[in-house]
């Protein structure tokens, strides 16, 4: 329906952010912290403070535009005139709560990808429609998260081919970005 069209738009319009936020910390958290417990890092927490900056820059900016761009694109789909200045308006008034579904949602996928990879994956696509359902329907986080996770399961698998069609151009170059060692190609400049 059209919120499955929103959630497609929203993850388009934000590769760079998804890819930033939730993408990029995960390993260098577990990097840091496999470091830290094995002594081979001498900056752990160089490592974590970057994974945790980066982490906490996305979440900040990515729901702004996450707002403005859910608000562009529900009136495109709603056949309203489509106007910058009006979404970005509507997406200061309401940034928190799409803020405290977004910083839910991550605490959640994180949550389950640390428990096992696959339990992560299915937490990710089950919440995809709460920032929709946060902007367009006005719910509170809690509301939106379960209420994602009820719309999403019996089309579970569809939203993993479009997440799949999404995400994987940005994820494929930028993991293998990451296997090349930040702080060891810095050492050696």
């Amino acid at each position: 329906g059209e919120l499955g069209a929103l959630s497609v738009l929203r993850g388009a319009a934000q590769i760079a952010i998804e890819v930033g936020g939730i993408a990029l910390p995960l390993p260098l958290l577990v990097y840091g912290i496999s470091a830290a417990i094995q002594g081979t890092e001498t900056a752990p927490n160089r490592v974590l403070a970057r994974a945790l900056l980066t982490t906490a820059f996305q979440l900040l900016a990515g729901s702004f535009v996450t707002g403005v761009t859910l608000r562009l694109a529900w009136a495109a789909l709603q056949r309203q005139p489509v106007a910058l200045a009006p979404a970005m308006r509507a997406s200061v008034v309401g940034y928190v709560p799409l803020l405290v579904t977004c910083f839910r949602q991550l605490l959640s996928v994180w949550g389950h990808t640390l428990l096992l990879f696959v339990p992560g994956v299915l937490r990710f696509l089950d919440l995809q429609l709460a920032p929709s359902l946060t902007v367009v329907e006005g719910l509170p986080a809690a509301t939106a998260l379960d209420e994602s996770a009820a719309r999403s399961r019996p089309i579970r698998w569809v939203v993993l081919g479009t997440a799949v069609v999404v995400y994987a151009p940005m994820i494929v170059p930028s993991v293998a970005l990451q296997a090349l060692d930040p702080l060891a190609v810095a050492s050696t400049a």
